[in-house]
């Protein structure tokens, strides 16, 4: 949960963050916004997420992309921060059917950056460089990318994507914050 604020004489307005990509973020407001604020939500208007990180909060400059839509508000946020994120993406818990290194497994959560596999038999350590299929011949999905292995424990593999087709990167992207719009 974040507050989206456009400043004067408009409502602060509580969201919840159903995902980003790089600055962008994607908030879904938890209650309807008044007119007034309605009327100033439009696009390149600067606005402030205010994220509470423990005992601080913090106000992030952002500016709206695009047309607001009544269930959800993208923002890009121009001040530079971090808050115990490494990731640059949205992370889904999504299981589904993947191959690495020949070995048949499923995926235990995924984003346009990386995967997180069940480990099967595959020895495999950080540094490894890999090829991975993600599969869901049902629902016409086909993913091939190359990715490097960054943590390798008794029970999941972690990769990084280092090539990945840029209509691949959108499409888990839009599956992850998919995921989050139907939590």
């Amino acid at each position: 949960m974040v507050q989206l604020d456009l400043g004067t004489k408009t409502q602060v307005l509580p969201c919840r963050v159903l995902g980003f990509g790089g600055n962008s973020v994607i908030l879904a407001p938890v209650v309807a916004p008044l007119a007034v604020t309605v009327e100033m939500l439009r696009p390149g208007a600067t606005a402030y997420v205010i994220v509470e990180d423990g005992d601080k909060i913090l106000a992030l400059r952002s500016r709206v992309l695009g047309e607001p839509q009544a269930s959800e508000v993208v923002v890009s946020v121009t001040d530079e921060f971090r808050l115990g994120q490494r990731r640059r993406y949205s992370r889904a818990p999504l299981a589904l059917p993947a191959r690495v290194q020949g070995m048949e497994t499923v995926t235990r959560d995924l984003s346009a950056g990386g995967v997180r596999l069940a480990r099967g038999g595959a020895e495999l350590a950080a540094g490894d460089a890999v090829e991975v299929v993600i599969e869901a011949a049902q629902a016409g999905l086909r993913i091939e990318a190359g990715a490097e292995v960054v943590r390798s424990t008794a029970i999941d593999i972690s990769l990084r994507f280092t090539r990945i087709e840029p209509a691949d990167a959108t499409l888990l992207q839009q599956l992850a914050v998919a995921y989050y719009r139907l939590a």
